[in-house]
Parts: C-alpha cells; structure tokens; sequence
C-alpha cells in the first residue's frame, strides 16, 4: 500500500470518527473498503499514537485524547476560550488547579489546565484520562446520559477500584447519580487519589466537535475538605452562572 493510500485512509478514519463517535469496526473495514482484520491494524496503530481510542473489547472507536488536544489547538476562536477564561478567573479565587474535560469512549479527556498557585498542587497533563465512576467530571457525564445508553455504557465498563472510597457497586453508583442530577454538581472526596478532593459542573460551552465542556477543581484534601466544598460551591456556583449547564436527568 502506497504512503498517499495509507494516509488517506488515516483522513478518512479520522473524519469519520469526529462525525461519528462510538463507530463499530464493521462500519470503519466498510468505509476504508478493507477487510476488518486490515482495518484493526490500522487502527491498532493509531490508538498507539493516542489518535483514537477504543471500548475494552475493541470493537466501537472514537477520538483519542492526542486528536482531540490537536483540535482544539486548530480552533483556537471557539468557545473553548470562553471556558479557559472561566477556568482562569475560577483558579485565581480559590488558588487551585481548575480543569477542562470532555467525555470520550470509555473515560474523560482533559483538555485544558489552569495549575494552582500553591507549592502542594495536583496538577493534570493535557490528554489525561479519567475512569467515569472515580472522577466528577465522570459522574457528570453517566449523569447526563439517557437510561438506555447510561446502561450500555455501565454494562460495558468495570468499576475497578482506584481507593478504598471508589465506588464499586452499580446500584450505588446509581443512586450517586441521582444525587448529582438533583444537585447539580458532582464531588470526588479521595475517590480517584487518596487525600485528592474535587468538584465539577457542566458547562453550556461547547468545544470546536460540539461536546460539551466539564469544569474541576482539584486539591489535597487538606485544603478542601468535604465540608468545605459544600461550603464554598454556593459562591462558585454564583460566579459561573451565566454558564453553567443543567445534568439533564434520563429519559423515560
């Protein structure tokens, strides 16, 4: 296969996946026009390089961190600005780091970082991932999805344990969500990283492929304490207002 061939077929993958995420292998091999095991080759190799990235058992692919990081550095005008902007302003009151994260196939993306101004700071790398049931962002996103597909995602993924606080079982996983629809913010108290706390909101910005963009502050424990995050939310809510999105509950 020619250099030119194989890089039209990367555009045509790539193309594909940002119209079409969850894509099935299937339906990859059939537009490449290609045999599925050629196909699984192909995108082996770009989930190498963090191009795309795929469910457990390699069947359904979407974006990877490395193509969403390079798209929203491509588009640069897009509200993304407006978010980092927030995520700036919301760094400077609190002192702490301030995240940006998008949901991708099998786990957040974060995609924007606004480090905090202390010497004992959790700091982020752009194109980190995130499990969904130990992160805030993540139970944001399992908050926002519909019955249906919030029940394939959770038959699909493990709820592995990162502490000895991470939620392990499904129907309390569940009643979880319920909790963030109705507040309207999600917290992560040690759940991910022993002595880590964090809180997100969704936001009603959007990145340059339209997925809506999730907001976290993220500090040791000793700073922010459970107590005082349900403390200090009301004021952070209040300076973000203007953009902050509902956690839609599921359909019925």
């Amino acid at each position: 296969m020619s250099g030119m061939q194989s890089a039209t077929r990367v555009v045509k993958v790539i193309e594909h996946l940002a119209e079409s995420p969850l894509s099935r292998l299937d339906d990859i091999a059939e537009l490449l026009g290609v045999h599925k095991s050629n196909a699984s080759r192909l995108l082996a190799t770009l989930r190498e390089l963090g191009w795309v990235s795929a469910n457990e058992d390699r069947t359904q692919y979407s974006l990877g961190p490395r193509m969403i990081v390079l798209g929203r550095a491509a588009a640069p005008g897009d509200e993304f600005a407006t978010a980092q902007q927030l995520a700036a302003e919301l760094a400077q009151r609190t002192g702490e780091t301030v995240n940006l994260s998008i949901a991708a196939a099998d786990s957040m993306v974060t995609i924007g970082e606004v480090p905090s101004s202390h010497d004992l700071r959790v700091s982020r790398s752009i194109g980190t991932t995130d499990p969904f049931h130990t992160s805030a962002v993540g139970k944001l996103h399992l908050a926002s999805l519909g019955e249906e597909a919030l029940e394939v995602l959770l038959d699909r993924i493990e709820l592995e344990p990162a502490t000895s606080r991470t939620i392990r079982d499904r129907e309390v996983l569940l009643a979880e969500l319920e909790r963030v629809r109705a507040d309207g913010y999600a917290t992560n108290i040690g759940e991910q990283r022993e002595e880590i706390s964090a809180f997100a909101v969704p936001l009603l910005l959007r990145d340059s492929l339209g997925r809506r963009l999730f907001l976290s502050l993220t500090a040791p424990s000793s700073r922010w304490p459970e107590d005082r995050i349900r403390e200090e939310l009301r004021g952070m809510r209040e300076q973000l207002r203007p953009y902050l999105d509902e956690v839609r509950p599921p359909s019925r």
